[in-house]
């Protein structure tokens, strides 16, 4: 059994389906910006 082990989970209430509330925006972004520095990241909903 293969483990995913990441550095930084984000844990949102729900999939936004049409257009993403300024929360996961913020998230997003900030995901992507670890992800470019080598952090591994994950986003759970």
């Amino acid at each position: 059994m293969k483990l995913n082990i990441y550095d930084v989970v984000f844990v949102l209430p729900r999939p936004s389906i049409a257009y993403p509330p300024g929360g996961y925006i913020i998230v997003y972004r900030l995901a992507q910006a670890l992800n470019k520095g080598g952090i591994r990241t994950s986003i759970i909903f």
